[in-house]
This record gives C-alpha cells, sequence and structure tokens, in this order.
C-alpha cells in the first residue's frame, strides 16, 4: 500500500491534488501574479520616464533660445567678445572682414 495519509486519499479519492501538490500550484501562481504586477508597474514607469523625457527636451531647447537671446543681447552691448565663464571676464574678439 502507498504511503498516503488520509488527507492525502480524501483528495485523492476526489479527484483532486494533494495538498503538497495543490500549495505548488497555489505559490506558482503567486508568483506569476506578483511578477506580472511588476511588469506593469515598470511599463507604467517606462510611460512616466518617456513623458519626462519629453519635457526635459522641451525645457533644453527652451534654454537654448534664452542662451541665444542673452548672447545676442551681450553681442549688441560689447560687441563680439569670448567670455571666460568661469570668472566672467571677456575679451573683445577680432572681427573679420
Amino acid at each position: 500500500m502507498d504511503n498516503l495519509s488520509i488527507e492525502d486519499r480524501v483528495f485523492d479519492s476526489q479527484n483532486s491534488l494533494t495538498p503538497d501538490e495543490f500549495a505548488q500550484l497555489q505559490s506558482v501562481r503567486e508568483l506569476q501574479q506578483a511578477l506580472i504586477t511588476e511588469l506593469g508597474q515598470i511599463e507604467f514607469n517606462k510611460i512616466l520616464l518617456a513623458t519626462r523625457h519629453e519635457e526635459i527636451q522641451a525645457k533644453i531647447l527652451t534654454l537654448q533660445k534664452e542662451q541665444q537671446v542673452f548672447v545676442q543681447g551681450l553681442n549688441n552691448k560689447y560687441g563680439s567678445i569670448s567670455i571666460n565663464i568661469e570668472d566672467g571676464t571677456f575679451q573683445k574678439t577680432p572681427q573679420n572682414s
């Protein structure tokens, strides 16, 4: 005779999995559900990152335009200059004719 407990035989006689098999099935199912949830969170984070990426790109373009306007203002005020960004000094640059 096999070594099944009474509980195991009841499961077996009802065409059911053994308690250990059922527990293992539940464990696999729970792990799968957790992984699916985590994958969904990753996809959601990807969307958030893509949105943030687009926002930063737009800010960089705006900053570049502001920088061009600022440099143009400096050129109008001082003429053609080369600026030392470390200390704020500048030197006139020769005009090419």
